[in-house]
């Protein structure tokens, strides 16, 4: 069966080569079953929040392994996030967090200075501590973890980041860590998109795959 996300392949490559390192940086390396656990525990607890099913959930950890666990987490939850650099004035990350409503902010140790100035817009969430939860399958399956129905929502947060074309958000890795599967089927009634053209005025049914 072909993959259908990034969530789908973290799941199937914990299955195959448990051991194999997923993501390593100066902090050291971490293997694809451990990077799936954590991700399902902070999934479990994001999927427990009020609200946050379908949701914006804001990421606020570097260009790091615990960044891409976070990120896989956040779709395990069924949720889509928004990433945000914590080195941006905090105006400007409370004016991103506005914008998509975040459900929840997810951070490490490293960053929690700045994870709790801005906790009245939503509630933390510590990387590290959820780690430590056990992954509750039934409940990330009843939040409808691993399918693709967040165009909307992933538009909005790319909107908020200044992000309004392909291109654009291929270059800051946005579609590479998206639940979302890019199809573009180049047809006579639907032509491959340019890279260039506004991601606010296109027929978005024709060009992503959608569960359910």
């Amino acid at each position: 069966m072909p993959l259908r996300n990034v969530a789908e392949y973290l799941e199937r490559s914990a299955a195959r080569v448990p051991d194999k390192t997923a993501f390593s940086d100066a902090a050291g390396a971490v293997s694809y079953r451990q990077m799936l656990h954590d991700a399902q525990a902070l999934g479990t607890v994001l999927a427990g929040l009020p609200g946050c099913r379908n949701a914006p959930v804001a990421v606020m950890i570097g260009r790091t392994a615990a960044s891409v666990t976070a990120m896989q987490g956040v779709l395990q939850s069924g949720c889509y996030y928004v990433p945000i650099d914590e080195q941006m004035p905090e105006a400007r990350m409370r004016s991103i967090l506005g914008q998509v409503h975040a459900r929840a902010i997810v951070h490490t140790a490293a960053n929690e200075p700045q994870a709790r100035a801005l906790a009245d817009c939503a509630p933390l969430v510590s990387l590290e501590e959820a780690s430590q939860h056990t992954p509750d399958e039934a409940l990330l399956r009843a939040n409808g973890k691993n399918t693709v129905r967040y165009v909307d929502g992933i538009l909005r947060a790319w909107r908020a980041q200044g992000i309004t074309t392909i291109d654009a958000a291929r270059k800051q890795g946005q579609l590479e860590g998206s639940n979302i599967v890019m199809t573009e089927r180049p047809s006579a009634q639907q032509p491959a998109a340019s890279a260039q053209k506004d991601l606010f005025n296109r027929d978005w049914a024709a060009m992503f795959d959608e569960e359910g």
